[in-house]
């Protein structure tokens, strides 16, 4: 391990009341008497100080605390340094610190990485606290919660427990074969690994709806010209985000906004109004809208009225076949014009294997300040298009792709040792690495270059 002490800023770099430097490594003590002045400092208490340059000025006071090894976060010695937030102060603290004998500038996730390979946690660990640091949601905060701290229920342990009773039949199968029933033995074999092969296929099956989680749901607002649709993404965020216009083809781009939605975080798209348009601009934005028809996102598609019209049927029919096996909703926007009930009945019966439940009316210019066709459109939003399978309440442990790659290289063994049960040496050896690629799930067998594609993803200071 690198033998120098690192040095980082920990907090917001920014105007604040407070800011946190983190130093780690065998120089934290000697920073503490030259930068801290503190002669003698007792570890785990503020130590309150005045901090002194190289040319003895205070410049700034404020705490210090000391973790002597290995009763730190990174298993080193530690000295965590509270000062005033201003740009000029945390500026000057790392100057001084750049200046002093073995400190370098910590890199991302170096803080993390050091404790990991000191033991203080498993990798699952400190994923879960960089996707913790990460949330934007409250799913995504209980998944991060869950992969943190919910080591001792983690269903890796009793699998573990498994195979290393299935390993334990096969050797004893293996050196006291005599004694054994084999046919017995073979069978309890084939049930115990069978089962943990289920289990394990169950997880995995889960990954897709936990990166939707993880990620984020992106809705696209889709339809012809002048149906509202810009209008209708205002009126979800309570706020003018999108130009409106009373002329035809006013979005021309892909724009994108961000929202917690009833605990998910989900991207809305404002897309350009599908239609044959003579300017270059317009032609390129409905080129994307058209691209993302063939995503595997959600759709909001949106109508009105007068685009009900005969002459626009057949094409909202064939953008309705491009969609109808995705998950999509349908916003019939506009009901303050006369002619709306009409139409939008007319519509309905022409397509009958849309649901009524798919339907959403409303009209952005009367109800954009009611507070409760608000919470209906977002509550129809997440029940009809966000809403997984997924209860997310479940033990839910694994959001990683190495995760994954891990939990499908472990069934790979396992059915190489079913395929193999009879060869019950060459069983063995598939079992020993199921075993591997368990325990690569908790970092245990990776190597440096492969943690630090892993830390690279943490912030700096973390």
């Amino acid at each position: 391990m690198n033998n120098k002490t690192i040095y980082a800023l920990s907090t917001f770099y920014g105007q604040s009341s407070v800011a946190i430097v983190r130093i780690s490594g065998p120089e934290s003590l000697i920073v503490a008497k030259k930068l801290c002045n503190l002669k003698n400092i007792k570890p785990r208490y503020a130590n309150f100080c005045k901090l002194i340059d190289r040319k003895g000025k205070v410049f700034d006071e404020g705490l210090a605390i000391y973790f002597k090894k290995p009763n730190s976060f990174t298993g080193e010695d530690v000295l965590e340094i509270q000062i005033h937030g201003g740009i000029v102060v945390i500026n000057k603290l790392i100057e001084e610190l750049s200046k002093l004998k073995n400190l370098v500038p910590a890199k991302p996730g170096e803080f993390s990485q050091r404790s990991f390979l000191n033991s203080k946690q498993n990798l699952m660990y400190f994923e879960g606290v960089n996707n913790l640091i990460a949330a934007e949601s409250e799913n995504q905060l209980l998944i991060a919660n869950r992969q943190a701290f919910g080591f001792k229920k983690n269903p890796t342990l009793k699998w573990k427990k498994k195979i290393l009773e299935i390993k334990a039949v096969i050797n004893a199968e293996i050196e006291f074969s005599d004694d054994l029933d084999d046919k017995t033995t073979i069978s309890n074999l084939k049930k115990d690994i069978k089962k943990l092969r289920t289990e394990i296929l169950k997880v995995i099956s889960l990954s897709k709806s936990i990166d939707k989680i993880k990620y984020g749901h992106k809705v696209i607002f889709l339809g012809p010209v002048n149906t509202g649709k810009s209008s209708l993404l205002n009126f979800l965020f309570q706020e003018n985000k999108s130009i409106t216009s009373r002329y035809k083809g006013t979005t021309t781009d892909q724009i994108e906004y961000s929202l917690n939605l009833l605990g998910e975080k989900v991207t809305f798209v404002d897309s350009a109004g599908i239609r044959d348009s003579k300017r270059f601009v317009e032609q390129e934005g409905v080129k994307k809208t058209i691209s993302n028809i063939n995503s595997d996102n959600n759709f909001i598609l949106t109508l009105s009225p007068e685009i009900l019209s005969d002459n626009n049927l057949n094409s909202i029919d064939n953008l309705i076949s491009r969609i109808f096996k995705k998950r999509f909703i349908i916003v019939l926007n506009k009901t303050d014009l006369s002619s709306s009930k009409l139409r939008f009945d007319n519509f309905k019966k022409r397509h009958p294997r849309i649901p009524n439940s798919k339907y959403f009316e409303i009209s952005c210019k009367k109800h954009y300040s009611n507070a409760e066709k608000l919470k209906s459109f977002k509550d129809f939003i997440y029940q009809k298009l966000l809403k997984t399978n997924i209860n997310i309440n479940d033990d839910i442990y694994f959001s990683e792709i190495r995760h994954y790659k891990c939990l499908e290289n472990i069934n790979i063994k396992l059915d190489l040792a079913l395929d193999n049960i009879e060869e019950i040496e060459i069983a063995s050896n598939f079992i020993d690495e199921a075993l591997y690629e368990l325990d690569d799930i908790f970092g245990r067998h990776d190597k440096e270059e492969e943690l630090d594609i892993i830390f690279r993803k943490f912030c700096i200071g973390k």
